[in-house]
């Protein structure tokens, strides 16, 4: 009975969620725990949009079950634990850790240029080419799906093994009223994962990548006819698509570093000035 009753609560408040908008009603409590509170409003944050009703109301009683129980676990332990210096700290340093990373989120970082031009990539990359070599091996490629009931397939063979991304459109179009279709891997792709993507169950590795460029394969009556366009061997230096996203990424965290460093020393000597820092060892040793 009970669990009905909470599975109707939850119901009502997945169905009238959105309805809700005044304060009187974001606070309406829905749950309390040992002083502590659940409110409608904070249920209705914590469901991601675009769910439909049954996963809302399914995530809704998890949400509900989960809160409920991190309470009553927590209060049962502080029964059985009592406060130590240790969990004292860990508590103060966690404290000390969340005022630090909001400040240099909201305050430092966001000071930061973000904008990194394509010539600044470029010249990293070509500067630190070593620190960019590939641990697994990429590919870009496509490939048709057709019945597999058809024995005479060279044409189609020929088709896709003379073409390439670049011909997009005309493979498009010779798939049209055929009971063909093709798929294209515009982007950087790493092997193995699209070898999972197109369901291929056979043997099939950087040696075979080296000596063939098409892969013809069936699969549950359907042929599957597979042409590499481009790829880049594990061990061999990262192309320039796949790094430009880390570069910026490390070039932006440069720059963070260095505001970061900025701000650290004016601090320090403010410190320093108004007393704030005190040294009880030898810094020169």
């Amino acid at each position: 009975m009970k669990k009905i009753i909470l599975f109707l609560v939850i119901i009502s408040i997945v169905a009238i969620s959105c309805k809700k908008s005044s304060k009187t009603e974001d606070a309406e409590i829905l749950v309390e725990a040992y002083g502590d509170v659940l409110t409608r409003n904070q249920l209705n944050a914590a469901i991601p949009k675009n769910l439909s009703t049954k996963d809302s109301t399914a995530f809704a009683k998890m949400y509900i079950e989960n809160w409920l129980a991190e309470r009553l676990i927590f209060n049962f332990a502080k029964e059985k634990i009592k406060d130590t210096i240790e969990i004292h700290k860990k508590v103060e340093d966690y404290r000390r850790s969340l005022y630090v990373s909001k400040y240099e989120k909201d305050f430092i970082y966001s000071q930061v240029d973000e904008k990194v031009s394509v010539e600044e990539i470029e010249k990293y990359y070509n500067n630190h080419l070593n620190d960019y070599v590939l641990s697994n091996t990429y590919v870009k490629a496509f490939y048709l799906t057709m019945n597999a009931d058809i024995n005479v397939y060279y044409e189609v063979l020929n088709k896709v093994s003379t073409s390439g991304l670049k011909d997009k459109k005309a493979l498009i179009e010779y798939c049209v009223g055929a009971d063909r279709e093709v798929f294209f891997f515009e982007e950087f792709i790493e092997l193995r994962e699209f070898l999972s993507i197109i369901n291929y169950k056979g043997n099939f590795d950087d040696a075979d990548l080296l000596s063939r460029n098409v892969l013809d394969f069936v699969v549950d009556k359907k042929r599957y006819i597979v042409k590499f366009d481009e790829y880049y061997i594990k061990g061999q230096v990262m192309p320039f698509e796949l790094a430009k996203p880390l570069i910026y990424k490390k070039i932006i965290n440069k720059r963070r570093e260095t505001e970061r460093t900025k701000f650290v020393s004016e601090l320090m000597n403010n410190a320093k000035e108004l007393g704030k820092i005190k040294y009880y060892y030898d810094k020169k040793n």
